[in-house]
């Protein structure tokens, strides 16, 4: 853990250098799959220096059914940036929803991904800048820009949410549905 702490901090001081930023995202194969490991790996770096900056793509937790805990926590305090993907617990990494709403009101993937999404969105200083869809050619999706396209309504209640704007989170708010 303690080389990957120090090649995240290498990696983090080179971009700073050139004048780029530099997010780590959150990933199934890879040092963040497991949050109590990266949670430690980000402890690391910053008793080095700086705390590193996360590029949140929660999908890839949703996945594994990972959606509480003390070090899943300590992550989404590091999210700068944010990656939304529809998943499913369990299933698929990267899926689609034929009727966006009707999935939501049903408590699906995208229903999901919002509750998921409010839990960065509204504490830890996310904005619209940092939000993008980010739908995969795998699984169940064979149309990623048209997935993409049907999830602006929900990627547009998250950038509101991000910018501070607490109007679409109330019981029964649906983004395919609701107006902002």
């Amino acid at each position: 853990l303690n080389l990957c702490a120090r090649r995240l901090s290498d990696i983090r001081r080179v971009g700073w250098e050139e004048g780029l930023n530099v997010y780590f995202e959150t990933h199934v194969d890879r040092i963040s799959e497991c949050p109590r490991a990266y949670a430690q790996i980000l402890e690391m770096v910053e008793s080095f220096d700086a705390p590193v900056e996360v590029n949140a793509d929660l999908s890839h937790y949703i996945y594994r059914g990972i959606f509480k805990g003390k070090s899943l926590e300590f992550i989404l305090n590091h999210v700068q940036h944010f990656h939304v993907r529809l998943a499913r617990v369990h299933g698929d990494l990267s899926s689609d929803a034929d009727d966006m709403a009707s999935d939501f009101d049903a408590g699906g993937a995208t229903r999901q991904a919002w509750e998921q999404s409010l839990r960065v969105l509204r504490h830890r200083g996310v904005s619209s800048r940092t939000i993008c869809g980010e739908t995969g050619p795998m699984h169940l999706v064979k149309d990623t820009l048209g997935t993409d396209a049907r999830l602006v309504p929900l990627l547009r209640a998250m950038a509101e949410v991000g910018d501070g704007n607490t109007k679409p989170i109330h019981e029964g708010f649906n983004p395919f549905r609701d107006r902002l």
